[in-house]
Order: structure tokens, then C-alpha cells, then sequence
């Protein structure tokens, strides 16, 4: 069922993992050991189950709202075009913003 509260787990995940796989890939070439890595692994870690508890409530309350007659909260329709340079500018900040935290945080 498509909605927004799923679609904010669905973030969430991407972006806990997004960001994990990065800090592993820093952590990899990095000279030398960061004090702090383990803990932002956890945290990475607590962002995809928040995100992966979000997706079914989501999807429960979607199910509950939905009566005959009323409408889904979304629909289908939902699309993200990268031909739209507005669509594509999105996704660029809400990437570069990821890595830049990121990067600021595992090398601090």
C-alpha cells in the first residue's frame, strides 16, 4: 500500500544505509582509526530498523483509513522524473547534504 508514512521508512532505510556504506568505505581508506565509528555503525543501524518499523505501521494505518468511497492518501501516480531538471536538483542536494554530513562526521 502506497503512502506517506511507508515512503518516510523507506528514506530512512536508504538513507541509514546510504550513509553506512559510505562511512565503511571511509573507514576502509582511512590512515587511521576513528574513535567514533562503532557508535555511528549503531546509529546507521537504528535508522534503517526505525525505517523498516515505520514501512508496516504505515502500511496499517493506510489500511484502517481506507473506506469504500474515500481515496488513498496516494496514488500511483507518484512519480520521480530525472528528466526534470527540478527532480533532479533534489535528489543532488538531499545526496550531496548526506555525504557532507558524512564525511564530517567520520572524519571528526
Amino acid at each position: 500500500m502506497l503512502n506517506w508514512m511507508s515512503l518516510v521508512g523507506i528514506l530512512f532505510i536508504a538513507v541509514g544505509f546510504g550513509t553506512g556504506l559510505l562511512t565503511i568505505l571511509l573507514d576502509i581508506t582511512s590512515l587511521q582509526a576513528k574513535a567514533y565509528t562503532g557508535i555511528l555503525y549503531l546509529l546507521y543501524l537504528i535508522i534503517i530498523v526505525i525505517g523498516l518499523i515505520i514501512i508496516p505501521i504505515g502500511m496499517l494505518r493506510e489500511r484502517r483509513r481506507r473506506k469504500p468511497g474515500v481515496a488513498p492518501s496516494l496514488t500511483a501516480d507518484l512519480v520521480i522524473d530525472f528528466r526534470k531538471s527540478s527532480h533532479r536538483m533534489a535528489v543532488l542536494i538531499i545526496m550531496a547534504a548526506g555525504a557532507v554530513v558524512t564525511l564530517g562526521v567520520s572524519v571528526a
